[in-house]
């Protein structure tokens, strides 16, 4: 009750609606992968344009044409062949995430673009999951990149997912995206692509992942 001390007219308000929830953001991804600059901590950000401002763009994995006076065309660079398919995927999802709607969102850079030999490194995706453990906003784990890890180290490529599920068993506030590496060889590829990752997973944290 108001203390009123001299004579006058008072306003009392009071407030008859109910509180509301305020609107957060729900879903934070993480994107852990290969980029052509920027810090090596995890970093949020919320538009591609500050993304390619921090991080860059797109790795240049094509190789350097020349076409001379008769009109034949060389190939100039170390890489004498054209990539079906980039090896740093990760600028190609930041792309689509954002040109979908997409959010504030967190990326761990574990490496710049090596253009003459295009790589991956389970270790480097470790080393950038490891960094991710620090950060308590993030609530998915995605690694763009990961497809890229040879055919040959498919042991390698389980376990990193192995590792995400279970830093978000042990944290409880985060999940895992995994991406399936296909299986072209056989007459069932998208049967035998499943089983492979299934069987190469195990059974530990399979409710913190989804394939």
């Amino acid at each position: 009750m108001p203390d009123y001390r001299t004579p006058g007219v008072y306003v009392n308000e009071t407030c008859l609606t109910l509180p509301t929830v305020s609107e957060v953001e729900t879903a934070i991804p993480a994107f852990i992968g290969y980029t052509e600059k920027g810090p090596a901590e995890p970093t949020r950000i919320a538009s591609l344009e500050e993304y390619q401002s921090i991080f860059g763009t797109a790795a240049n994995e094509l190789p350097v044409f020349g076409i001379d006076h008769a009109g034949t065309i060389s190939i100039g660079s170390a890489r004498a062949s054209i990539p079906e398919s980039p090896v740093y995927k990760m600028y190609y999802m930041l792309q689509l995430y954002f040109a979908n709607g997409g959010g504030p969102c967190y990326v761990v850079s574990v490496g710049s673009y090596d253009n003459s030999n295009p790589t991956v490194s389970e270790a480097d995706f470790l080393s950038g999951l490891n960094m991710l453990n620090n950060e308590d906003e993030p609530t998915l784990i995605l690694f763009p990149d990961a497809q890229s890890i040879p055919d040959s180290n498919l042991a390698s490529y389980h376990n990193l997912y192995v590792q995400a599920m279970k830093q978000c068993a042990d944290r409880r506030d985060r999940f895992t995206i995994c991406d399936l590496k296909p299986i072209s060889s056989g007459s069932n590829p998208i049967p035998d692509t499943a089983l492979a990752f299934r069987t190469g997973i195990g059974t530990n944290n399979l409710s913190y992942g989804a394939a």
